[in-house]
């Protein structure tokens, strides 16, 4: 199959499930990790979530649920717009990606390791193709 999608999705759940088995022992998949870490750096509302993440809100929900289960993430209504949610980190949710961040790393160092030098350049130019697509797409919405 020649498919440019075809082969990068399957190279995307290749990759995820070699990240989710090294977060597993933190109790973490790649996608949860991928959430603290970014409510790391300060709280979103879900649309934030799902524009950073570039996901539709009702997968952010489902990805959110386990957390907010594990009290790993917090809510709090917005004071101008009490149907509005943010979602921050909690002490625990800190603690617990302090410890998946060792895991990422090791997972990181395999990844790049089985795919050589030449591979991980083209996986970091393809993530450099997203985000200037997603820069793009944010300055097509503010016009």
């Amino acid at each position: 199959m020649k498919c440019l999608c075809a082969h990068t999705r399957r190279a995307a759940r290749l990759l995820t499930s070699l990240y989710d088995a090294e977060l597993s022992s933190a109790g973490l998949s790649a996608s949860q990790f991928e959430v603290l870490t970014l409510l790391s750096h300060g709280e979103r509302n879900g649309r934030g979530i799902a524009r950073a993440l570039a996901l539709d809100t009702t997968t952010v929900s489902r990805n959110l649920k386990p957390l907010l289960a594990e009290h790993l993430i917090q809510t709090r209504a917005s004071p101008e717009d009490a149907r509005q949610i943010f979602y921050a980190l909690t002490s625990a949710g800190r603690t617990r990606l302090g410890k998946a961040n060792i895991l990422w790393a090791r997972a990181q160092s395999k990844v790049e390791m089985r795919l050589q030098q030449s591979s991980a350049g083209v996986l970091r130019t393809l993530a450099a193709l997203v985000r200037a697509a997603d820069l793009e797409g944010a300055r097509d919405s503010s016009t």
